[in-house]
């Protein structure tokens, strides 16, 4: 059977269940999971990969509630794959832990009640995957009538019940640490969402309030002393050393001297396109391409346009705070845009998008960068820019011959404006 690409999806089981293509990054699983701390923080950019090793994680550790111990589900996943070659380390870990996972990149909303509704659905559902607790003989008449509320469909919803749903995590940890006479593993996957949505529209302090009260009692990691002058500065405690020092690791590593120099490229390459300076970013990819593109690297079967997507994608994920909302792929008017993201909030909101072509000879660079434009503009790509309320637009038409570039560029005006 055929193998597909496995674009857009971050959920381990559908990736392999749907025999799409799969790199092994499954040896990593021990390298989490022997380094002696309780909490851990993946520190890596955007699109690096996070959500689908934390899922990865996820269908690896997680025990059958109806057959405690039985990892017959976890092998037949990761069959053929490099984790399962330490026969010692799957005996101890796979299928041996009850497992909460939740992301929170969807929490959002134009002002907290609307944000906290969307909280409290995400809760609804999470706590819904563990209603088999309710015939737990571990947990005592109060635990199952709180469970029962939870459980109860507009429960959460009510913001009058907010102080429950801030104890929900901690709840759940003890009532499956009780049911298994296990411990419990937390996965928690885009915890930093709800707090930049919420400085974006002005409710900051009632969220950071919800997400701390509901992160902390379970994971005991960095606490918010205060919010300091601008959109995105946090003043934080870290509460033991074990943490500090894990903290520190993670920190020194993901801003080590090489990185950094790439996330200068990705800073410098997204403040070009928010100016609508087609030289400056130009500047950035001559020089990179040069050392990261081979012709190698393009004799693939696949599109050589999934290359110099793949390229820029990376390049814009070390953009940090300069390139929000990164949409790869995304269904925009009436088509798909290969590239948008924005930047600044409110009035000062611009979006770019950006169209990728590729062709064989260098003279065909400016119409095929030309027709790119066209593309975005007859398809109504920029209809994704007017819903995010971007005051300036820029689109580009960006055309790559091995490692060549054309990039024309043109500002439009936002239909709302």
């Amino acid at each position: 059977m055929k193998k597909v690409l496995p674009i857009g999806i971050d959920n381990f089981c559908d990736i392999i269940s749907n025999n799409c293509y799969y790199v092994d990054k499954t040896n990593y699983i021990k390298t989490v999971l022997t380094t002696g701390n309780k909490v851990l923080m993946l520190t890596r950019p955007r699109r690096f990969g996070k959500s689908l090793f934390i899922d990865t994680v996820r269908c690896f550790l997680q025990l059958d509630p109806n057959q405690p111990g039985n990892n017959c589900i976890n092998k037949k996943l990761f069959s053929n794959l490099e984790i399962t070659k330490d026969a010692n380390f799957c005996n101890k870990y796979m299928g041996q832990y009850p497992v909460i996972s939740i992301s929170l990149k969807d929490i959002e909303g134009a002002n907290f009640n609307r944000a906290y509704a969307m909280f409290a659905s995400k809760m609804q559902r999470v706590i819904s995957q563990y209603a088999f607790l309710l015939n737990s003989p571990h947990l005592d008449q109060i635990e199952l009538s709180t469970l029962k509320n939870y459980l109860t469909p507009g429960f959460l919803r009510d913001i009058e019940n907010i102080d429950d749903a801030q104890n929900l995590l901690n709840n759940l940890i003890i009532w499956l640490f009780k049911h298994f006479e296990r411990r419990v593993v937390v996965l928690i996957d885009e915890y930093d969402v709800p707090l930049a949505k919420a400085a974006e529209f002005g409710y900051y302090d009632q969220m950071l309030h919800l997400i701390r009260s509901f992160l902390a009692q379970a994971l005991n990691y960095l606490t918010v002393v205060k919010r300091l002058p601008g959109a995105n500065s946090y003043s934080v405690r870290i509460p033991n050393e074990e943490i500090r020092d894990a903290f520190k690791r993670n920190i020194k590593e993901r801003f080590s001297a090489s990185n950094q120099q790439f996330v200068s490229y990705g800073q410098n390459f997204a403040k070009a396109a928010l100016t609508g300076n087609p030289v400056d970013m130009g500047i950035v990819l001559e020089e990179l391409l040069k050392v990261y593109v081979s012709v190698r690297d393009l004799a693939s079967k696949a599109p050589t346009e999934n290359y110099y997507h793949g390229f820029l994608v990376a390049l814009l994920a070390c953009a940090g705070s300069l390139a929000k909302d990164i949409r790869s792929n995304s269904e925009a008017g009436h088509g798909f845009a290969d590239l948008m993201f924005t930047s600044g909030m409110g009035p000062r909101r611009i979006g770019v998008i950006i169209e990728i072509k590729r062709c064989n000879k260098n003279e065909e660079m400016y119409s095929h960068a030309t027709e790119a434009i066209n593309q975005i503009k007859t398809k109504r790509y920029n209809d994704a820019l007017d819903k995010l309320r971007c005051s300036r637009q820029f689109i580009y038409g960006i055309a790559f011959c091995r490692k060549d570039f054309e990039i024309v560029v043109e500002e439009i005006k936002p239909m709302f404006a």
